[in-house]
Formats: structure tokens, sequence, C-alpha cells
């Protein structure tokens, strides 16, 4: 999954460097582990929850949505391009296009929200009940 979520990092036009490897495995087991309570299924195999295959797009966006997160907010995301990485978003049957007057910022955290929460719905499907 970590060559995935490298992959959709840079067709956003990050490129990820050494120094981002701890975070981004940091990222990808919060977001496993908070799927997996949600959602997890049983696999007797290796007799452990796992992630249903459905849901690995989910995943993947939603790790990419909290890593850039975290660099905006630490103040380390350079080398990040908006032109290329935001003309518009599409999640499900929704599509949000962004106008040359949106400021990069706000097109910034439309972009993170939408891969934090756009696919959130796709988790219902695969919820269970705990008593």
């Amino acid at each position: 999954m970590y060559e995935d979520i490298v992959k959709r990092l840079e067709s956003f036009g990050y490129t990820v460097a050494e120094v981002d490897t701890w975070p981004l495995n940091f990222t990808m087991d919060k977001v496993s582990k908070s799927i997996i309570d949600e959602c997890g299924v049983y696999d007797s195999t290796i007799d452990e929850m796992v992630i249903p295959i459905g849901l690995t797009n989910t995943v993947v966006d939603m790790v990419v949505g909290e890593f850039l997160y975290y660099k905006k907010q630490s103040g380390t995301l350079e080398g990040f391009d908006l032109d290329q990485a935001i003309k518009s978003v599409k999640t499900g049957d929704t599509t949000v296009t962004f106008s040359e007057k949106d400021s990069d910022a706000s097109r910034f955290d439309h972009l993170v929200h939408s891969l934090i929460a756009g696919n959130r719905g796709e988790l219902a499907s695969y919820r269970k009940i705990k008593w």
C-alpha cells in the first residue's frame, strides 16, 4: 500500500523524500487502525482483522489527505504545485471545479478535505455493529 500512497502523492505533484518515510508510515498505520476499528473483517488465515479489499483506494486517499494536512500544519510542505494538483476534485457523484479566483489555501483545504472525508461514505457499506 505504501507504493500506492507514494504514487498518489506524485499524481498531485508532491515528490516523497526520505524524511517523509516515518510520517507516511505513521499516518498509514493510524488510518488503517481507524478503518479496521470501524469496519474491519476477520481473516482466519492470518488470525487478525484486516481492511476490506474494497476500501484500499479509500485508505490511500485518506492517508494522502492526512499526510498533506500534517505537512501543511508543520510548515514543511514544499514542492507542492497546487496548479498541477487541483483543477477539480471528483468524489463519487460530486465534482468540484476551482476557479482562478479561489485562493491557494482554499483550494488546498478543499483537496485535503475531499481526500480525508470525501470517501467516508464508502465505509458505511462495510461497517459492523458492535455490542
